[in-house]
């Protein structure tokens, strides 16, 4: 259940350099583990905003800015990140993606491992660091090598959750080999 006290705070400090044309220093907005789950942060900017170890499951951030945020162990698990603005000085170390949907978003020059995104879905409108291609045999397998539209990219998020739910955590074992038998 989203708590709309508290997602109204967020976004009013989200929209409070654009409203005040302050200059927020970093670490001035502080929602260090705040749990944010399901919020909607559309066209917020949170740029030095310290999220660290925030809680973002199922948080919906289109065109959300991010340069300069400490996302270092943030959960990001179902999240839906479209157009989000990060930068090198964003941190995202540790941040959980599983399950997250990523477009339109530049990660080339942001903290993060490739490894954190292999179990998000995404696009060839997504930007991966290391000048990772589609056509990169390093390229997330789940991932689509195409620049999808909306709701193509919808439908496709929608199988790839649901093929990896049906996916066994723990595959059945296969012996190696019989054990040798005992005489007496």
């Amino acid at each position: 259940m989203v708590r709309s006290d508290m997602q109204n705070a967020v976004q009013v400090l989200g929209r409070l350099r654009k409203a005040s044309g302050a200059a927020l220093n970093d670490g001035e907005i502080d929602l260090e583990g705040a749990n944010l789950q399901r919020f909607d942060l559309t066209d917020l900017d949170l740029q030095h905003t310290s999220l660290f170890k925030a809680q973002l499951q199922g948080t919906t951030l289109t065109n959300t800015n991010l340069c300069g945020a400490q996302l270092i162990g943030s959960q990001f698990v179902g999240a839906s990140l479209a157009n989000a603005k990060v930068n090198a000085e964003t941190s995202l170390g540790k941040a959980n993606f599983m399950g997250a949907t990523i477009q339109l978003t530049d990660l080339s020059s942001c903290n993060i491992e490739l490894e954190q995104l292999r179990n998000a879905f995404g696009d060839a409108s997504v930007t991966l660091p290391e000048d990772i291609m589609p056509s990169d045999p390093r390229w997330p397998s789940r991932w689509s090598t195409e620049n999808l539209n909306l709701y193509d990219f919808i439908l496709q998020s929608r199988d790839v959750q649901a093929t990896k739910a049906k996916a066994p955590t723990n595959p059945p074992k296969t012996p190696s080999s019989p054990p040798p038998h005992i005489q007496a």
